[in-house]
């Protein structure tokens, strides 16, 4: 069986979503003939809030082997930055952001500027002991891939960087606004430190475009898929009211107002009617939780808002439900949300307002799973009849042949797809 590494910052017991991807890496690899090594944090503490992140782990090297693959768990310490961004004065903030741009300059000079350059010193370590032949690097943070770049130099390795996001090709309001300063020296950062990568891969089709053009290196799609059986039982035990689910993170870019105006109209066209409207895990960001409480202002009892919580509980609370919710970035292509693959993986169906035109919308109709609606009138004529013929919503339509097309965004689907990149380098 082939060697080889996987190099991560998250990876679990890390609870964000964005662990999930390698760990699935790791899970399925196996099954193409690849036994993966995972280089990553050590994670302690269940994250509930961003400065979690970044709280100090214990010292010890933690490593955990099974049959199909181990995981060499490094300790963190926080840097001084990130000490001073744990501060509630608005001072300690404004010194931890100027720290962040001589941090950012620093990483030209030497890769000791990272606070978790442990990583790197370990990963090459165990590409001697291992003979180590290919890599795969997971970002972001995006300053791993310059370990990348650097293991190359130094061991002549093949590597593959896995964006989950865009970098300095991302057309999220979180990127755009940045002092263009900073994103001229990242630009120049990725650009000089993906030279050396063998493949890039991606989450969408749009992204690996972008980055084929940007970074001219080969670019694969590797979509984030689900990575659970589709259980068609626990999908008839329903909330006894109507219930819609948006699961985890929401950004100003995409405008929930639109459905929050039509699910208004609906609740005051239903009246005793029982209608509610969840979003687990939406508390982790304090500042888009005001946003739907002020939105829905007045009708408390007819929605709710919780901090994050273990994934098994969220699927147990999207089994439930009897529609989901997706609203696309305004403007911005290529986004499928992780929250789109654990929809379809349940069977469930979606509803996509407005629609993005897109990823979104061609996945959810590859798997039979959407509703594309674009205006208030018909969202909310659209729920006041779900609500109405909720007995309909509760007889799932999963058959074989929607199982089938389900399946293949799976996340061992997907793997098989990164199994190939790596035999084919």
């Amino acid at each position: 069986m082939q060697k080889i590494l996987i190099i991560a910052y998250f990876f679990p017991p890390c609870n964000l979503t964005a662990s999930r991807r390698v760990e699935s890496f790791a899970k399925y690899l196996h099954c193409f003939g690849i036994y993966p090594i995972i280089v990553t944090r050590k994670w302690e503490k269940e994250i509930k809030s961003p400065s979690d992140i970044l709280q100090r782990t214990s010292s010890q090297i933690e490593v955990i082997q099974n049959d199909n693959y181990e995981v060499h768990y490094l300790p963190y310490k926080p840097c001084l930055r990130d000490k001073l961004f744990q501060k509630q004065s608005k001072i300690f903030k404004l010194t931890s952001k100027i720290l962040t741009f001589f941090q950012i300059l620093a990483q030209f000079i030497t890769v000791k500027a990272i606070p978790f350059n442990n990583i790197y010193y370990y990963s090459l370590s165990i590409i001697k002991v291992n003979k180590i032949k290919k890599v795969v690097i997971s970002a972001n943070p995006f300053e791993i891939f310059k370990f990348g770049h650097l293991l190359n130099k130094k061991t002549g390795i093949k590597w593959i960087a896995d964006y989950r996001d865009d970098w300095n090709t991302s057309e999220l309001p979180e990127y755009t606004s940045k002092n263009p300063i900073v994103r001229k020296i990242e630009t120049f950062y990725e650009k000089k430190w993906l030279s050396t990568s063998s493949a890039i891969t991606s989450i969408s089709d749009y992204y690996t475009r972008k980055l084929n053009l940007f970074l001219n290196k080969p670019a694969f799609t590797i979509q984030n898929g689900f990575d659970f059986e589709i259980n068609m039982e626990n999908n008839q035990n329903y909330f006894e009211d109507f219930t819609i689910v948006y699961n985890g993170s929401l950004y100003d870019s995409q405008n929930i107002e639109l459905f929050i105006s039509a699910y208004l109209d609906a609740l005051n066209a239903l009246k005793d009617k029982n209608i509610k409207l969840l979003f687990p895990g939406l508390a982790f960001n304090p500042s888009q939780a005001n946003r739907i409480r002020m939105l829905l202002t007045g009708y408390e009892k007819h929605y709710e808002i919780t901090e994050r919580m273990p994934f098994e509980e969220v699927i147990k609370i999207q089994q439930k439900a009897h529609l989901m919710l997706m609203v696309p970035h305004t403007g911005i292509k290529g986004i499928p949300s992780s929250k789109l693959y654990e929809y379809i993986g349940l069977g469930k169906k979606v509803l996509l307002c407005p629609s993005d035109y897109d990823i979104i919308e061609q996945t959810l109709i590859d798997t039979d799973s959407g509703v594309f609606l674009n205006k208030k009138e018909s969202i909310s004529e659209f729920l006041v009849n779900a609500v109405v013929n909720q007995v309909v919503w509760e007889k799932n339509s999963l058959d074989e042949k929607r199982i089938n097309k389900i399946n293949r965004y799976s996340r061992r689907a997907q793997t098989a797809l990164l199994a190939d990149i790596i035999k084919n380098l």
